[in-house]
């Protein structure tokens, strides 16, 4: 049996392309966009989804996001070069880490002993910083000694854990992922134009290990002698078995899966501690982003045509979703009326549209509209960012039951 969806709502609040999302499945979605905001949603059950802050202060494109395990704090990635900590609460950026060069991705992790981001540049770097390093800190500390401790915490997060870049030179960095499980040994896989996929497993651990004494070294795969038969005794490497460009990377829950979505279509899945178990998924249309559902082996693709729903154990498609398709029977029925006319005041030159699209998109059958990123917020709730401005909410029906 397929599964089912309607269009729970839509949330027309950006001004540009929605470029990413990012959610712990609690109570925040947050979202970047090319308009340089990043916004903060609340989602509750049974209620319409509603913005909660806008986040202001990059100056040009937002191009990833990223939620503290807490969901204290947000963390973008722009084209300006910087990676900013939002403190959620009050909508202040509380700290801006300046690059050399475009971000192209963030990553965050929470550890048992630290939370860690990863950014990724387009000139090839990857950095992992230790961020809110937490102390125990004594009842009968005086304020004093509290301040210096936090004085002391902030000079800390100000270099970078670990500094390397794994690929060629003349190959940019496209993706980046951290581990989704909150183990002391924390995996950072890292992918480039060059189609290869890098873990740093050992060197990020040893790395931290000198951060203690405020060192960090910068490691160029170049560098590395060739004949060397240990040059990638702490590096693990995966071939994305395509010809595109990878465009994204991610951890499945558990890390079972490590996995890469590129420009040809295809989603290539590793089992991390076994790779000789590999899934290969034909989506037939870029890949700009996926997701897993949190409960079940059910991952989600978002492509310049649709979204596809796959179960991974039968290696089958539950459901496409065409996202232009505004059937009466698609909407839900709550909403419908204001979606509607929400859309209307949102309508677009449709002819504009497909010249706009027509490198993308050869035939005009196909739609109008791509989905640039995607994240399940619950077992059964998907929201998607669109290249219209607009993030969708989809509620998947009969989920259990294919």
């Amino acid at each position: 049996m397929n599964i089912s969806y309607i269009l729970n709502d839509c949330l027309f609040e950006h001004n540009y392309e929605v470029t990413s999302l990012a959610t712990n499945g609690i109570r925040y979605l947050i979202s970047g966009s090319k308009d340089c905001t990043i916004k903060v949603w609340i989602v509750e059950s049974n209620r319409p989804t509603t913005l909660y802050r806008t986040l202001i202060g990059h100056s040009s494109i937002i191009q990833d996001v990223a939620i503290t395990q807490d969901e204290k704090y947000v963390i973008s990635g722009s084209w300006d070069g910087n990676v900013c900590i939002w403190d959620i609460e009050s909508g202040q950026c509380i700290k801006t880490i300046k690059h050399q060069s475009q971000i192209m991705k963030v990553s965050y992790i929470h550890q048992q002993n630290g939370n860690f981001i990863s950014s990724i540049t387009s000139d090839g770097t990857v950095m992992i910083w230790k961020l809110f390093f937490k102390k125990i800190k004594e009842e009968n500390q005086n304020e004093e000694e509290k301040e210096e401790e936090e004085e002391e915490e902030e000079e800390e997060e100000e270099e970078p854990k670990f500094y390397k870049s794994y690929h060629e030179k003349g190959t940019f960095n496209t993706s980046c992922a951290f581990s989704t499980s909150a183990d002391i040994n924390p995996i950072l896989c890292t992918s480039g134009s060059d189609r290869e996929i890098f873990s740093c497993f050992d060197e990020f651990r040893n790395q931290d290990k000198l951060s203690n004494n405020n060192e960090f070294k910068e490691t160029i795969r170049n560098d590395i002698d060739d004949n060397n038969d240990d040059k990638n005794k702490n590096v693990k490497i995966w071939k994305h078995d395509s010809k595109g460009i990878i465009n994204y990377l991610l951890f499945s829950p558990a890390n079972y899966f490590i996995s890469s979505g590129c420009s040809e279509g295809i989603v290539c899945l590793w089992r991390y501690n076994n790779s000789d178990e590999f899934i290969k998924l034909n989506c037939n249309s870029p890949v700009n982003s996926f997701s897993y559902n949190p409960v079940t082996l059910i991952i989600s693709t978002a492509s310049d045509d649709n979204i596809l729903i796959w179960d991974l154990e039968k290696k089958k498609i539950l459901t496409t979703i065409v996202i232009d398709d505004f059937d009466d029977q698609l909407i839900n029925k709550e909403n419908k009326d204001e979606i509607i006319l929400k859309f209307k005041d949102l309508e677009r030159d449709k002819e504009y549209y497909k010249t706009q699209l027509k490198y993308h998109q050869k035939n005009s059958d196909k739609p109008l509209i791509r989905s640039l990123s995607i994240c399940w917020f619950s077992y059964n709730i998907i929201f998607v960012a669109c290249d219209d401005n607009t993030i969708r909410e989809y509620k998947i029906n009969n989920i259990f039951q294919n």
